[in-house]
């Protein structure tokens, strides 16, 4: 009886150090992801942005209305305003004439626009961007679809295929001289 005690006591010990063993390795493992080479430094860094989507933005299409931005799904309109600024940051504003509701960080990834929210991070897609037109493409599908609108159930679904194939695209112009 004593020499399955000692077994039983030796397995449970090198089972403490195998587990002890993971979550080191799994915090090294994390800890080396996140220092200098991740998303968040990156996004978070001092790096000016040199590319045509610096400077404000409105806009003026969307296929969906009131649409959504990831970051904090609040529902906006025509002539909301977006900025981008040099220091990476993104602002956007519900006219031009009001102060900022929301600000994350953002860079350009190849064609995605990927901001960063405290710990989240979002992709959007860039359809085209020149200096004067930005198109973008949102894979989120407004909330209020299911809270706020009396759509029937059929109508809910068919604007969910679409969106699921098309996006919330947004169709926004720049703003000359910050408008």
């Amino acid at each position: 009886m004593r020499k399955t005690k000692d077994i039983l006591i030796i397995i449970f010990a090198f089972l403490v150090v195998f587990a002890i063993g993971f979550v080191l390795i799994g915090i090294y493992v994390i800890q080396d992801k996140y220092d200098g080479n991740s998303e968040l430094t990156e996004l978070n860094s001092n790096k000016k942005i040199e590319s045509p989507i610096v400077g404000k933005w409105k806009v003026i299409n969307s296929n969906v209305e009131p649409f959504q931005i990831i970051s904090n799904g609040k529902k906006l309109y025509l002539n909301t305003i977006f900025e981008f600024l040099e220091n990476g940051k993104h602002r956007v504003y519900e006219t031009n004439k009001s102060e900022f509701f929301s600000s994350v960080s953002y860079r350009i990834d190849g064609q995605k626009l990927v901001m960063v929210d405290l710990d989240m991070v979002f992709d959007y897609g860039i359809e085209n961007l020149t200096s004067n037109s930005l198109k973008l493409k949102i894979r989120k599908i407004p909330t209020y679809f299911w809270t706020d609108e009396n759509l029937s159930d059929q109508k809910v679904k068919d604007k969910v295929s679409e969106l699921q194939k098309s996006g919330v695209i947004l169709e926004l112009i720049k703003i000359k001289n910050g408008g």
